[in-house]
């Protein structure tokens, strides 16, 4: 092309900025805030939450050190005060453990490995009763057993603890029973009794699943205060609660949950494969080949007495906490009281489960990727899910209860969902691992080398694959911000109660009318809540039935 007249420059198609020029400058800021969130959110987001116990116990170390020579201490007095709380949460934790293992590994045999009638129907019974919150089973428990001195015993705090948790025990040996390979038992049924091949070859095979259901139930148990405070002993977490609500301050309770903590992140780090197997196990879309043992002779009666068993409980314990709605008349009335506790506990479960789950998918990933930052996450995971339950109470107070927050953070009930974030973020990641651990490799590899980026690996392979994954653990980590006490009970907002900081409240003066109701209410929830779990189950397997149907 000619020179224009007047011996200008004729500007050219490269210096001019176009129309899709444009568009891509004005894209690629949302595009930079999009990676920022979907990539780096998720570290940024459990940094936050792992900052938040450790800035509660470096200020309460730093506290305890200057007060030091001021305030001298009784070592002797203090030794045997840890000796004594060392061994209640000893002996809780042990008769809960022995007593939920052992109940819980024979039903799952029953149910998973053998042809049992009514499999189905024993399933929903062990399954709702899992689900059901602690506090609603001890209503429960309470009001069929008037009368019964339990008070400052440790052993049968333990026995109440392992009879809550058996049926989610049964739940987890069951699980890492299903990913047995049957052919092995079938060989050793040529030789053997069917009784013989389930101790000799069916449990050895299952130990792994059975370890790490242990250390399941065993964060559960010394993390919890809700037994260990209704009976008055003194374990770690409950010196831990009372420490606090008595004195108000910070570092004793703080402290004083410090050898707890130190044994569980060693518990928890040492048998990190086993739980993940357990939870892969758990999320399997199908099993090996199972090998189902016959009753024979014995399955009527077996089958009469496991079900007849299961709902004469369940009919004793719903019909026992109903006896106790003595005025029917005001039943409107006390329904109108405590149903507004449960709507706060579904609702902020629902934010806090939403949260969780999208922060811990990039977290899961990060996990499956491996790395330096793999490393982090599961130090970070492993450290959270070994706080008790008053830690993370107690830290958040000590952090929102601050006059530089812009907004009153700790007055509202948002302190409650932050707290159940902190609380279950870690077991969020745990449940999304074996979704991201699925993902195939090969589809990753094939996202880089089209040119794509972090980002879009992210939205184009992770998030479709680990979306079936993320209804049912919306759903599991809802019930357990259900059954939370430890958070609802120290950041509980005024005029916001939730269905478990009243039912803490109301446990300590018997079972009446609002507690029995209330009870009742959450039970149901529980329910609806179980068949929703089974249902996003079924959608994630693409139909099949799990154990948990």
């Amino acid at each position: 092309m000619g020179t224009p007249a007047g011996g200008g420059v004729e500007c050219t198609d490269a210096a001019a900025p176009t129309e899709s020029t444009e568009h891509v400058v004005e894209m690629r800021i949302p595009r930079t805030l999009l990676h920022a969130l979907v990539v780096a959110g998720p570290l940024a987001v459990l940094l936050i939450v792992l900052a938040v116990p450790i800035r509660a116990i470096v200020l309460a170390l730093r506290d305890a050190l200057l007060a030091a020579p001021a305030a001298p201490t009784h070592p002797w007095r203090e030794l045997t005060r840890w000796l004594v709380l060392l061994g209640n949460t000893a002996t809780v934790a042990g008769v809960a453990l022995a007593l939920a293992l052992s109940l819980g590994t024979a039903l799952a045999l029953l149910i998973a490995r053998t042809d049992l009638y009514g499999r189905r129907l024993t399933r929903l019974l062990i399954g709702w009763a899992a689900c059901t919150p602690l506090y609603v089973t001890a209503t429960f428990a309470l009001a069929a057993l008037p009368g019964v001195h339990l008070s400052q015993s440790a052993a049968q705090c333990g026995v109440l603890y392992g009879l809550v948790y058996a049926p989610l025990a049964t739940l987890l040996v069951a699980f890492s029973l299903r990913a047995i390979d049957g052919s092995l038992e079938e060989s050793a049924l040529l030789d053997a009794t069917a009784g013989r091949v389930m101790l000799t070859v069916t449990l050895p095979l299952a130990r792994g699943g059975l370890v790490a259901a242990g250390v399941v139930l065993l964060v559960l148990v010394v993390t919890d205060f809700t037994l260990t405070d209704l009976l008055a002993v003194r374990t770690y977490a409950e010196e831990a609660y009372s420490q606090y609500r008595l004195d108000g301050r910070q570092v004793g309770p703080l402290l004083t949950g410090l050898p707890l903590l130190a044994v569980l992140v060693v518990v928890v780090a040492t048998c990190r494969r086993l739980l993940t197997a357990l939870m892969e196990a758990a999320w399997a879309r199908s099993a090996l080949e199972a090998c189902r043992f016959r009753l024979r002779g014995t399955r009527g009666v077996t089958s009469l007495v496991v079900l007849s068993g299961l709902l004469a409980v369940v009919l004793v314990l719903l019909g026992a906490t109903a006896a106790r709605i003595r005025q029917p008349g005001q039943l409107g009335e006390t329904v109108a009281v405590v149903w507004p506790d449960v709507i706060n506990s579904l609702w902020l479960g629902a934010l806090a489960a939403g949260v969780i789950v999208l922060a811990g998918v990039g977290l899961a990933w990060r996990l499956a990727e491996g790395g330096a930052a793999a490393w982090l996450v599961g130090v970070a995971v492993i450290f959270l899910a070994s706080l008790p339950g008053p830690v993370v109470g107690i830290s958040l107070i000590g952090l929102l209860n601050h006059p530089a927050w812009p907004v009153d953070l700790y007055d509202s009930p948002l302190a409650v969902a932050i707290g159940y974030v902190v609380r279950f973020l870690p077991l969020g990641v745990v449940l999304l691992l074996p979704a991201a651990l699925a993902v195939p490799r090969g589809l990753r590899e094939a996202a880089r080398v089209d040119g794509g980026d972090e980002l879009d690996v992210h939205t184009r392979v992770v998030w479709p694959m680990m979306l079936p994954a993320l209804p049912a653990v919306g759903v599991l980590l809802v019930i357990l911000c259900l059954g939370d006490v430890g958070t609802a009970t120290l950041l509980l907002a005024p005029g916001w109660d939730t269905a478990a900081s009243r039912a803490f409240s109301l446990l300590h003066f018997g079972v009446y009318q609002d507690l029995a109701v209330l009870g009742l209410l959450t039970a149901a929830h529980a329910l609806a809540a179980y068949i929703m779990l089974t249902l996003a189950l079924r959608w994630r397997r693409g139909g099949e039935p799990g154990l948990t149907e």
